[in-house]
């Protein structure tokens, strides 16, 4: 809705539009002073009953969800939410990434090792691997594990003696 009012505002005003790219502008689209914006947002919370948060979690909840939904590309976070620096980003959302990488091992654990009939399929031959792999586990990923694992017999020992199979 706001972006659509914004382009009224620079078809009605043309050349006299002031277009910066920014998403809360004034009508002529010059930036909004924080003071002014402070006291939209504040009223905007109060008119909807919302919680009441700081303007600046804003930002920070942003950066968050871009984080989770680049799969922790910083480099392009860092470049979109105006951060001087990747490290920068890293100081402040480290914990977020390392948050999904603890989630996907420990996906990754629970298909691996709670589903039991994969670790049967590795009491085969090297050979057999790809076959005995059940075929819910057939997906795409876990097609590439098994085939890098039956092209490496040291990758294969080594996981093998990790997992405790004998």
């Amino acid at each position: 809705m706001l972006k659509e009012q914004q382009q009224i505002q620079k078809e009605y005003l043309r050349n006299a539009y002031q277009d910066h790219n920014l998403v809360f502008a004034l009508d002529d689209g010059r930036p909004i002073e924080n003071k002014v914006l402070y006291r939209r947002f504040t009223k905007f919370i109060a008119e909807n009953n919302l919680p009441q948060v700081v303007f600046h979690s804003i930002r920070h909840t942003s950066t968050t969800y871009k984080l989770k939904t680049t799969q922790g590309d910083v480099k392009s976070v860092q470049g979109d939410t105006g951060h001087a620096n990747g490290q920068m980003v890293m100081d402040v959302y480290a914990e977020i990434i390392d948050q999904d990488r603890m989630v996907h091992a420990q996906t990754f654990e629970k298909d691996f090792f709670d589903s039991g009939s994969l670790l049967n399929a590795f009491s085969g031959t090297n050979d057999d691997l790809l076959y005995e792999a059940p075929e819910q586990l057939q997906s795409k990923d876990v097609v590439k594990v098994l085939h890098l694992l039956q092209n490496d017999p040291q990758l294969m020992s080594q996981l093998l003696s990790m997992a405790q199979v004998s």
